[in-house]
């Protein structure tokens, strides 16, 4: 059987752009290479963030994909450790300009010195195998390379296999991919108690691997580090974040003893009490990629170790989730990585692939029966894409398609603290730009195809809420849009206390956007100054007449200038990614801007 000259790849045809598949030449091997039949590739939090924050490439087209495993088809020359027809896993492109060291490709160059030979698919699946390298080297890097961190000595080391006996160490999120490798590598190293957090279903799985002990990961800060020293009987001087959201570093910081070690999966946002932290305590990014300049040695010597660790069950591979549709599927499974929808697994596609692809978009003629929403299922509960029925507008209303929806605080609230909704499942969202599909009877001032914006309102019969694809919308709060563009960056127009309080004269007055949180001494103020809380949705009682006359003037005022839209971050995903938008709002990774969803991703 011949190499193909050419071969199908996945595309990221624009920064923050689109996938698509397309076609690309077969590479051939050089000097200490291998050409490589990918028959898993594995999916990775890092390939949706490429595309989402247009980080790391800037090259396009590219091709992503960092992970794998499949057949050697031919080798360069110099090659004597590997020949055509070995199974192999390996590390690929790390985040270099190079289309031809990637994986979402069913050919991949491979260096020599990042690949191991296992028996695949005899003692591990094809997919099996494309779960152990990222979060290996990233495991390892941490413990036995950090420059500034620990560096203890790696368990293939004379000297190294059970070392640190009655050391304690704490891995921050253990069914992560990344902390599952963690704990494999501390049992190796000998550290005892190997302390982690899990969702507590996962006890089994994670003692598996070598955990001794498994917390609960929605314990309090303060319960986890009163847990924590219970079991470690002494200082703990190293804890592994492999999550590394700003709650679990501060928790994870929280836990070390004067001069210990935080090694962290994603980049230090610590408090900045602890980043300045007088005990001499610190944080440290662990940047995996074996192949970058600063790992590339450590790198050489552990893949030489990984087949043996392997054959000797010393490392174990991570549970898989498999996405269908080969390179077709990839977009698919990215939205599940980026909504938290396969925490613990990592998420390999089979090859080779694609041999039909449907369009992303249809056009659509007429207003279908269905739509798909986005529920929040229960109080406190989780979001999920369902379907619901299209409704029809009554009189006085709109049908309206949405193009953009706009994101607020508010909504992750509402999921937190369980706040304002009683009845579930419930659908959220309450200001969104689009097109009228439909009037109602009466509705005079508006035709389909007239794009407008408007202010949603979230009801027991979820039609007049925005995370959907069609909204009812009465007429007397909705404007049209002045021209076209702005359907993709709509006019949302919805509406340190103490200190602003103290600036007010007697007898002023201060307007917050959130209920009153002021001293006691200001509520109670001697001079008449007064703070009064703002509730912006202008469908409440109070607020509907005033609410009629606003919306009668928006477009106007639009027009003459006299009103700017607002800046906005584009959220990619549609329905699918408000949940990575809300959880960017809840941790402040988007500021002075608005949140904005945007049909076309939806549909």
């Amino acid at each position: 059987m011949t190499t193909p000259t050419q071969q199908k790849a996945l595309f990221l045809q624009t920064k923050h752009g689109e996938f698509a598949v397309g076609t690309r030449p077969v590479p051939r091997p050089r000097a200490g290479q291998l050409l490589v039949r990918n028959e898993a590739t594995a999916l990775n939090p890092v390939d949706w963030k490429v595309q989402a924050y247009g980080i790391y490439i800037e090259k396009y087209p590219t091709v992503l994909g960092y992970e794998a495993a499949g057949v050697v088809e031919a080798v360069g020359e110099g090659v004597t450790a590997f020949k055509r027809g070995d199974r192999i896993l390996y590390e690929g492109k790390s985040l270099s300009d190079d289309d031809d060291l990637a994986t979402f490709q069913q050919y991949t160059l491979v260096s020599t010195d990042f690949a191991a030979k296992v028996s695949l698919p005899d003692s591990l699946t094809f997919e099996q195998g494309a779960t152990i390298p990222l979060a290996l080297t990233t495991g390892a890097v941490g413990l036995y390379h950090q420059k500034e961190g620990p560096v203890f000595t790696p368990p293939w080391v004379v000297g190294g296999r059970g070392k640190y006996a009655g050391t304690p160490i704490v891995v921050i999120g253990g069914a992560s991919t990344v902390g599952s490798l963690a704990i494999q590598l501390a049992r190796l190293s000998g550290f005892s108690p190997i302390i982690t957090t899990a969702s507590l279903k996962n006890t089994a799985l994670l003692k598996g691997f070598g955990a001794t002990h498994v917390l609960d990961r929605n314990l309090s800060a303060a319960a986890l580090r009163e847990e924590v020293a219970k079991i470690a009987g002494g200082p703990v001087l190293t804890v592994f974040d492999a999550i590394a959201l700003p709650e679990t570093q501060n928790a994870a910081f929280e836990l070390l003893a004067p001069g210990g070690k935080l090694l962290l999966a994603l980049p230090p946002s610590l408090d900045e009490a602890k980043a300045k932290d007088a005990q001499g305590r610190t944080a440290f990014h662990v940047f995996g990629p074996i192949q970058y300049p600063h790992n590339e040695e450590f790198g050489k010597r552990l893949f030489a170790e990984v087949t043996a660790l392997l054959a000797a069950g010393d490392i174990k591979p991570l549970r898989v989730e498999l996405v269908p549709g080969g390179l077709g599927g990839i977009v698919a499974g990215l939205d599940k990585l980026r909504n938290d929808q396969a925490l613990g697994l990592l998420m390999p596609v089979e090859l080779p692939i694609l041999l039909h692809i449907c369009p992303l978009n249809p056009t659509r003629l007429t207003t279908p029966a269905h739509q798909t929403a986005l529920c929040l299922q229960k109080k406190r509960g989780e979001f999920a894409v369902k379907a619901r029925q299209v409704p029809k507008p009554g009189p006085g209303e709109l049908l309206v398609r949405n193009e953009a929806i706009g994101l607020n605080p508010v909504y992750w609230k509402i999921q937190a603290y369980g706040l304002f909704i009683e009845k579930y499942p419930a659908v959220l969202g309450m200001d969104a730009a689009g097109v009228v599909q439909a009037v109602g009877e009466g509705a005079t001032t508006f035709k389909p195809g007239d794009r407008i914006f408007y202010q949603g309102v979230p009801s027991e019969d979820n039609d007049r809420s925005t995370f959907l694809q069609y909204t009812i919308v009465p007429g007397d709060f909705a404007a049209k849009l002045v021209d076209q563009s702005q359907l993709s960056s709509p006019p949302f127009l919805v509406p340190r206390r103490n200190t602003a309080f103290d600036l007010l004269a007697p007898g002023g007055k201060l307007l917050t956007v959130l209920p009153p949180s002021v001293d006691e001494k200001r509520v109670k103020d001697a001079q008449g100054r007064a703070i009064i809380d703002v509730h912006g949705p202008i469908q409440l009682p109070q607020n509907i007449e005033f609410g009629k006359v606003l919306f009668g003037k928006l477009t106007p005022l639009l027009q003459a200038g006299d009103l700017k839209p607002l800046c906005f971050e584009l959220v990619p995903g549609g329905l699918d990614g408000i949940v990575a938008g809300l959880n960017q709002l809840k941790n402040g990774e988007i500021g002075g801007a608005k949140a904005v969803v945007r049909r076309q991703e939806t549909a």
